[in-house]
């Protein structure tokens, strides 16, 4: 009983909270990043978007059967 607790203790709730909106930050910062006229470069930001939409849609699994889910946040 006492794990149990522990796991839903305010305050790791709360940071568990802050962690998920850490992640959504970096994902709206690289999709504003503009693509570099350097091919490797765009690459590399191309590579960083998709990895944040792949953590992301995986944020989302949780909550894939609330009414206003959207399938494109699918993984």
């Amino acid at each position: 009983m006492a794990d149990y607790a522990a796991h839903f203790d305010p305050a790791r709730v709360l940071a568990e909270c802050e962690a998920k909106r850490r992640i959504v930050r970096l994902h709206q910062i690289a999709e504003r990043e503009s693509p570099p006229s350097d091919p490797y470069q765009e690459g590399l930001i191309r590579g960083w978007r998709d990895a944040y939409n792949d953590a992301l849609a995986m944020l989302a699994l949780p909550y894939a059967d609330h009414p206003e889910f959207k399938e494109e946040w699918s993984a």
